[in-house]
């Protein structure tokens, strides 16, 4: 009878072990997967932290777009920045609109566009600028009351902390905004980060 118990408590003893392997088994997976879910959820409140300033994450982002338009008539002094008041895109918070500039977030190629309409009988001259360095001159004839348009898309090579704008080649032109149409425009969009 003693011997039937032994082995009765031997096979509960082997059923338990087993059990207590398994629970092991299972605790040590688990603790894994929370391992991993916790850094997945630390990299992702990571990324959605922002910096003080409240405008750029800081974890590099992948994608740069912006678009922003004039909602007003303006009339440019000596170098004078433009500010494109509507931002119709702005992904990665790059384009600053107290500014009218795009601070470039990570070293990459970008395609850079602008578009201008003048106002009726102003002539329109702009600058395409990167860090105080012209990249393109526009112009657009206006004599005689008439309007006329222009455009600039370039692909550029831009490096981190790179500050891109429009500006007005000298005083006195004159550039048509309008909340409706969005007729002046400065947009770009990261095609490649290096």
């Amino acid at each position: 009878m003693i011997s039937d118990e032994n082995k009765d408590l031997n096979t509960l003893v082997k059923d338990l072990l087993q059990k207590v392997n398994g629970f092991q088994r299972e605790c040590q997976y688990r603790k894994d997967v929370d391992d991993t879910d916790t850094d997945l959820h630390r990299a992702d409140v990571k990324e959605k932290r922002l910096l003080v300033n409240g405008l750029v994450p800081q974890q590099e982002t992948v994608i740069v777009a912006f678009s922003a338009t004039l909602n007003h008539h303006v009339t440019l002094g000596t170098h004078q920045a433009i500010q494109y008041d509507n931002v119709i895109t702005n992904i990665g918070h790059a384009y600053d609109t107290r500014h009218g500039n795009f601070i470039v977030l990570f070293k990459g190629l970008y395609l850079i566009s602008v578009t201008a309409y003048n106002y009726p009988g102003f002539n329109v001259f702009l600058e395409l600028v990167r860090n105080n360095l012209v990249i393109a001159s526009m112009y657009s004839y206006g004599s005689g009351g008439a309007q006329s348009g222009l455009t600039e898309t370039l692909i550029l090579r831009l490096e981190k902390g790179d500050m891109v704008w429009v500006r007005g080649r000298s005083s006195g032109y004159k550039i048509a905004g309008s909340k409706s149409e969005n007729c002046n425009s400065f947009s770009g969009y990261s095609l490649m980060k290096l």
